[in-house]
């Protein structure tokens, strides 16, 4: 589970830091850097599923493939408080 996240000079994020528990919840004015934090997240799963990727070469067809894993790496809920 991703426990803590560090953020300096991006967007409106400068020297931040965030600390998660099972249920982390985003609020705040506009301006004040939730869409800069889940734009971070959809970057590091696009990392974490390339780093992921199981590569190999098929030398009769001369092509290399890339098989991702299966894993979960965020799972995003929808939250309705009413």
């Amino acid at each position: 589970m991703l426990k803590r996240l560090y953020v300096d000079n991006y967007r409106s994020l400068v020297n931040f830091e965030l600390h998660f528990s099972p249920l982390t919840l985003l609020t705040g004015s506009n301006g004040s850097g939730k869409s800069s934090i889940l734009n971070i997240f959809f970057a590091l799963r696009a990392l974490l599923c390339w780093l992921s990727m199981d590569c190999f070469s098929s030398a009769s067809q001369g092509k290399r493939f890339c098989l991702m894993s299966q894993k979960t790496m965020f799972q995003f809920l929808k939250f309705n408080p009413g």
